[in-house]
Parts: structure tokens; C-alpha cells; sequence
């Protein structure tokens, strides 16, 4: 599998997020990856789409989605996607640039945040990966473009995902955002 630049340029459109490290090659390049790098969201979303274990898995109602980022990874180099169980790691240039792993729900997080910030989520399917997929383009653009914003990258994405909650509660979600010290530039967002 490879994402290819033109891929990356279509989801900056689709996503709002036009952080210049995913779509401007002369500024990347100055970038602490020496290259242009793909969103992150829009990297799950791919393998999301592509993969028919992944997809099957998130038809749960209750899951815990995390992803953690190790390093950037290129448009226009293929990468594989390993799976053992319930945990997938995409590997790229013989590293492995990222892993996905789905658990059973933890609901019972406790959110104080400073910042908050309501997006609308379009609920055209009830089909839990494609509202994952909306999640992950609000995410993009919330990160990339908002907070914190140019120059930001995403280190790791938790998603509690329970599909009755969602349409309970409507079609609006929350993002808080929490400095967590002010000598180093690390964010935790958080969706509700």
C-alpha cells in the first residue's frame, strides 16, 4: 500500500487542514522529517478503508481505538500493515511508523480541560467506521489548524467509540485541549 501526494493534497481539502508539512514540499523540507509527511488521520482512514479485519472490528458498538505515531510517514513509498490480534503496525522503510490498537471500552475517563471547541458531526451512515473516519477528519483540521496549529504533528489518538452514546446525544462533538506544561509544546486533546 502507498498514499500517494495527490491523496495527501485531496484530504488537506476534505479535512480543512492545511498545515504545510502535509502539502508543501520546499516548506517540509525544513521539517524535522526532511520531507513532506501524510496527515495521520487521513493514514488511519486509509487503512481503515482498505482493510477488511480492521473494518469488521469496528462494527463493535463499545471498542477503545488508539493509535500511536513513532515516526512520519512518506507520501509515495508503500508501507505494509502487520496484524497480530487485535493490534496493527504499519511499517514503512523497514521502521514501524505506526500501531493501532482496539480493546475493549474504558468509559470512565475523567476530562478537566481548559480549552473547548464543538464541531458538528455529518451523520449520513450509522455505520460506526465511517463516523470513525468523520472523527478522524475533525481531528486533523482541529490539530493541524486550530490547536496547536501550524507546525503540529499528532503523537497519539484515543478514540472511546460507543455507537448508542453517539446517537443519543446527537450529532455534536467536543474537543477540550490542555496545555499540560508550559516549558514543552505537547497538547492532549480530547473528544467528546
Amino acid at each position: 500500500m502507498l498514499i500517494k501526494t495527490s491523496e495527501g493534497i485531496k484530504y488537506s481539502k476534505l479535512s480543512k487542514d492545511f498545515n504545510k508539512i502535509h502539502i508543501n514540499k520546499k516548506y517540509a523540507s525544513n521539517s524535522m522529517f526532511g520531507e513532506m509527511i501524510c496527515h495521520g488521520c487521513n493514514v488511519i482512514s486509509i487503512i481503515i478503508l482498505k482493510n477488511k479485519q480492521l473494518k469488521e472490528i469496528l462494527h463493535q458498538n463499545e471498542y477503545n481505538f488508539k493509535v500511536d505515531f513513532k515516526e512520519g510517514i512518506f507520501y509515495d513509498k508503500n508501507f505494509l500493515l502487520k496484524k497480530k490480534s487485535r493490534k496493527f503496525d504499519l511499517i514503512q522503510d523497514n521502521e514501524k511508523k505506526l500501531s493501532i490498537v482496539i480493546k475493549s471500552s474504558n468509559q470512565n475517563q475523567k476530562l478537566i480541560y481548559k480549552k473547548k471547541i464543538k464541531f458538528y458531526l455529518n451523520k449520513t451512515s450509522k455505520k460506526n467506521d465511517l463516523i470513525l473516519l468523520s472523527l478522524l477528519k475533525k481531528i486533523s483540521y482541529y490539530v493541524g489548524m486550530i490547536y496547536p496549529g501550524e507546525d503540529s504533528i499528532i503523537k497519539s489518538i484515543s478514540i472511546d467509540f460507543n455507537n448508542k452514546k453517539i446517537f443519543n446525544f446527537g450529532n455534536s462533538i467536543t474537543i477540550y485541549s490542555e496545555k499540560k506544561s508550559p516549558r514543552y509544546p505537547f497538547i492532549n486533546n480530547s473528544l467528546v
